[in-house]
């Protein structure tokens, strides 16, 4: 578990002031980045977001026998249309690699096995190809977690 109640960093890199997300500011990393995070203040589905950047949350992965990290781009908190909360863990993708499909593979399994917990809400996974496509792509991940899920609080 963790928090962004203590995120503090320097950066070179341009930054965007946010409404919705609990850290002041977003890291622009590449302009692709920077369309995901202005849709995601602009979407009335979301109700809050972070950049996951200097905020640790990692799902780990194996690729080729090798250990490694994902750390997603993401973490949106939607509200779906019965009134609970879906966490989306959100990745920004323009080109796809052999790399790319085993951290959606490792993310899937992390979600599910944290929802089959039950004790820290409802998430799922998104990958986000088109930035201008992203209100579609919400929407399809909140209809694809309440056939997945019964209604829950």
């Amino acid at each position: 578990m963790g928090s962004t109640g203590e995120v503090l960093f320097r950066t070179v890199r341009p930054c965007h002031g946010t409404a919705k997300s609990h850290v002041s500011h977003v890291v622009e990393h590449s302009k692709w980045e920077h369309t995901v995070a202005y849709h995601l203040e602009r979407s009335p589905h979301v109700v809050s977001y972070v950049k996951n950047d200097h905020l640790d949350f990692v799902i780990p992965y194996e690729l080729y026998g090798v250990r490694l990290n994902y750390l997603p781009d993401y973490l949106v908190r939607l509200r779906r249309n019965h009134g609970s909360e879906l966490n989306l863990i959100l990745e920004v993708k323009g080109f796809e690699t052999e790399q790319d499909r085993a951290k959606e593979v490792a993310a899937q399994r992390w979600a599910r096995a944290v929802n089959h917990h039950g004790g820290f809400g409802y998430w799922a996974i998104a990958v986000c190809r088109d930035p201008q496509g992203l209100g579609r792509k919400l929407e399809q991940s909140i209809s694809e977690s309440a056939r997945e899920l019964k209604p829950h609080s």
